[in-house]
């Protein structure tokens, strides 16, 4: 079985989730709660604004003060144990998650050892082993690669795809970050990704840490016995936890926007590509109706048959009216969804800057011990991984212009037929109204020679016993004197409104 030594190894479950408003104390005491006294693991808890991460760590050895000879094996050992109490974990900060958000869970192994013994090539019969995805070009290499203690574990958990090899550094020490089941042509960094921190404990020791002329380390210390042959081991347990630490927590910071970044894929951003793909059917569909109803216009329009020319102007001003409406719709939806690319966007690039800041800080590299070609840090995918989604988004906006003019063109093409339609039918109502201005002044006309002469044969021609044949003939002339200038008064004002 191959063995190697290592200082002080652990594997741990991060769980990353976004606690409902006012939740998150709740979720920390009932995660706290559910291991309390257990020997050998830990639950400790810390919040990130909005979301909190949960780590339940197991130790695989009892002795912490000295490296000892580990097999990888025992980590998959500790990992099978630790399954049951994740998803015991899981179950119950399930209730304390707001809605939407899913529980991202980051395995993580760490340890410390003076040789980078995770690189090293396991030499028994290492051989046997033939890795397909293995170059004929380099075969050397890709041999010593795929047959490392760190590709074994890879296959030990089955993840698949290949490891991925940063170098960070804290301070005065360096660290490896090794990425399991890396596969960037597939998924980029799994959703729910196995890691492996290994601190190079060569730099560890107090001379290293505290490299200052100004500071002077005593060789004795209050952590030791001058009888112990191991003397500072306990202040060399310090450093290593102190730089664990410092590194880890931007490690878990990463995997944090990554998170939160996942989140935004299979919600708000999943919602807006769903909307955009609904309004540009819609569109669509509303631009091959404007154009079945531009076919009226045509000279051969053979459509409205047994339909009157009144109802056939009802139903065109009924359609038009109708696809108006929807386009407008249409219009205020488009502009709703562009402004929620525009949000979505800027998270993106609010997260791209923070992805960079915390590779800046541990000073994350790729290591070309890794048996992945392209060299990559794991900041880098998932900037790629935020690059695609922004490019996504903008090919989305620009489809969403590009339909929307070509929709403002077919509007202002139907709006022209619409003007042309309201001018002819306000010429019908001007003449219209000419026409009952005619009318009235006709009968206001009428009405005035009528009182004139009413009054003129009243006081003129009747006198006061008029004859049968008086009446007779006075009316006729008054007829005719009021009937003539209504009738030229009328001709004359058609043929004027006429010319008009």
């Amino acid at each position: 079985m191959r063995t190697f030594p290592l200082f002080d190894p652990k594997i741990s479950a991060i769980l990353l989730f976004k606690a409902k408003e006012g939740r998150g104390t709740s979720a920390q005491d009932a995660a706290a709660s559910l291991f309390k006294g257990r020997s050998g693991m830990r639950v400790e808890s810390s919040v990130k604004g909005d979301w909190i991460a949960v780590e339940l760590a197991f130790d695989l050895a009892e002795e912490r003060l000295s490296s000892i000879s580990i097999s990888p094996d025992l980590f998959k050992v500790r990992y099978e144990e630790m399954k049951p109490h994740i998803s015991r974990l899981k179950d119950a900060i399930q209730g304390h998650t707001a809605e939407g958000s899913r529980i991202a869970c980051v395995t993580l192994l760490t340890c410390g050892s003076e040789d980078s013994v995770w690189t090293k090539k396991y030499s028994d019969v290492s051989y046997l082993y033939k890795d397909r995805d293995a170059t004929d070009k380099l075969p050397m290499i890709a041999s010593d690669t795929y047959q490392s203690n760190v590709a074994y574990l890879n296959r030990l958990f089955g993840l698949g795809g290949k490891v991925l090899v940063n170098t960070a550094r804290h301070g005065n020490v360096n660290a490896m970050l090794f990425l399991l089941g890396f596969s960037p042509a597939v998924t980029g960094v799994p959703k729910d990704p196995f890691m492996l921190l290994e601190l190079d404990l060569s730099a560890l020791k107090t001379q290293e840490v505290y490299r200052n002329p100004l500071i002077t380390v005593k060789e004795r210390t209050p952590y030791r016995q001058d009888e112990d042959p191991e003397r500072g081991t306990y202040q060399l347990r310090q450093n290593y936890l102190i730089n664990l630490v410092g590194i880890k927590s931007r490690i878990i910071d990463l995997m944090l926007i990554k998170a939160r970044l996942e989140d935004s894929i299979v919600g708000e951003l999943a919602d807006l590509r769903s909307k955009s793909a609904i309004l540009l059917e819609e569109i669509f569909t509303l631009q091959n109706e404007i154009n079945e109803h531009m076919k009226r216009y045509s000279p051969n329009y053979t459509g409205g048959e047994g339909l009157s020319k009144k109802q056939q102007e009802k139903e065109t001003y009924r359609m038009e009216k109708e696809l108006l409406t929807k386009a407008s719709v249409e219009f205020s939806l488009v502009s709703e969804v562009e402004n929620g690319i525009i949000r979505g966007n800027s998270r993106l690039q609010d997260m791209a800057l923070s992805i960079k800041d915390k590779e800046l800080i541990i000073n994350l590299e790729y290591d070309s011990r890794s048996t992945e070609d392209s060299p990559l840090t794991i900041s880098e995918v998932m900037l790629k991984r935020i690059d695609k989604e922004m490019r996504s988004l903008r090919s989305l906006s620009e489809e969403l212009m590009h339909s929307r003019v070509i929709l403002t063109s077919t509007i202002e093409v139907l709006r022209t037929f619409v003007d042309s339609r309201q001018r002819e039918i306000s010429g019908d109502m001007s003449r219209l109204m000419n026409l009952l201005f005619l009318v009235f002044a006709c009968i206001g006309l009428a009405d005035a020679l009528g009182n004139f002469v009413i009054l003129v044969l009243e006081y003129g021609y009747l006198g006061d016993d008029p004859t049968i044949y008086d009446v007779y003939s006075v009316t006729s002339m008054g007829l005719i004197l009021t009937l003539v200038p209504l009738l030229l008064a009328a001709i004359f004002l058609y043929l004027y409104f006429k010319k008009k």
